[in-house]
């Protein structure tokens, strides 16, 4: 099955989210979906793609219809970028204890660098307006 075949459709939420998904199925009360991500805007005005749930592995959901406000196939166009993000996203770890997170040797020069920085600024007279 080739990418044009596939049911990728973009969601407009109530809540204001919109998501690009694959369909599997939809009845008259939940929509089952695969690989939901989040479309985000960045400052430069393009778009990126996030998953939906971070930290999740699942793949498969159910989206309510009443939480559907519109959705529409996307282009064939960008069926391929959505595949290709979707399908290469690493779930991110959490660290149980953030005293365990270990310093990179550059990160800790930068750090030094900073604390210098902040301690010859208050060393000098500062004027208040």
């Amino acid at each position: 099955m080739n990418s044009e075949e596939l049911n990728i459709r973009h969601f407009k939420l109530i809540n204001g989210e919109e998501i690009v998904a694959l369909v599997h199925n939809k009845d008259d009360k939940f929509v089952a979906i695969e690989r939901p991500m989040k479309i985000l805007q960045n400052m430069f005005g393009g778009y990126q793609l996030a998953p939906w749930f971070v930290f999740s592995n699942q793949k498969m959901f159910a989206l309510h219809q009443n939480q559907v406000l519109h959705s529409c196939i996307v282009d064939d166009n960008f069926k391929d970028t959505y595949i290709k993000v979707s399908t290469d996203v690493q779930v991110p770890t959490l660290r149980a204890d953030p005293g365990d997170m270990v310093e990179d040797l550059e990160t800790s020069e930068m750090l030094d660098e900073l604390d210098d920085i902040v301690r010859e600024t208050e060393k000098k007279d500062r004027i208040l307006h």
